[in-house]
């Protein structure tokens, strides 16, 4: 068995979000900050909005230089947020929905790693009667229940999707995208199984297979000469 680690390119910077969701609730407030992961300073937080890409600016006080706060957001705030520095390096594009519907799916913000849980929650701007809440995977129905969460255990490539959530009695979320993330350091293996045999293994197979052939074949020839002989002894004068 053949074992190459692989080591992903990680990051030069993260973006927080608080409230660590892709979506929030339009007038409520939120705040985006940057943090360069080998220490470097200098990160701003940038945004496309409706394809105009400016840098954040907060309407709330003046922050420091890697924040952007929101004291009020609104629907027009929504778009892709993420951090850039003087010498054009980027972090990952965060897309934020900011709606002014009654129902917000709480998903995380920065992409989820292999193998750890992740809790999706479904909440409404008010306070619901009924506490049930439907959540679907690329539109289809996935999980129904008494409460308005959802966990998903030890993540894979396969729960990667666009998910969304409802509440009866009080609406329906968009569509968020939840983004899981390689470990840092993955494997690809190259095992010796029958569906996929080493190609060594495969020509020894088959050497041996044509040298068994050949000494059958050999084998009846002789055979056959002996018989005949046999019979030219046998045969009366």
């Amino acid at each position: 068995m053949e074992v190459t680690a692989v080591c992903l390119t990680l990051d030069p910077a993260r973006l927080h979000v608080d409230p660590d969701s892709l979506q929030h609730f339009e007038y409520k407030s939120m705040s985006f900050s940057c943090e360069g992961l080998d220490g470097s300073s200098g990160w701003k937080v940038e945004r496309n909005i409706n394809r105009r890409m400016t840098t954040c600016s907060s309407n709330f006080e003046t922050p420091k230089e890697s924040s952007c706060i929101f004291n009020t957001a609104y629907a027009s705030d929504s778009g892709e947020y993420w951090c850039e520095n003087e010498k054009g390096q980027r972090s990952d594009p965060i897309n934020i929905a900011v709606t002014g519907g009654s129902v917000i799916l709480e998903s995380p913000a920065v992409p989820v790693m292999e193998g750890k849980d992740v809790t999706l929650r479904c909440k409404a701007k008010t306070t619901p009667s009924n506490l049930k809440a439907d959540f679907y995977k690329d539109g289809f129905l996935i999980r129904t229940g008494s409460t308005q969460e959802m966990t998903i255990h030890r993540l894979s490539k396969c729960d990667e999707g666009f998910y969304k959530c409802s509440i009866f009695d009080s609406g329906e979320s968009t569509e968020s995208w939840l983004k899981i993330r390689a470990s840092s350091f993955s494997t690809l293996q190259n095992e010796e199984t029958p569906d996929s045999p080493h190609p060594l293994l495969v020509v020894k197979a088959v050497f041996t297979s044509l040298l068994m052939v050949v000494l059958v074949v050999i084998g009846l020839i002789h055979s056959g000469k002996c018989k005949g002989t046999a019979t030219q002894h046998s045969t009366p004068h």
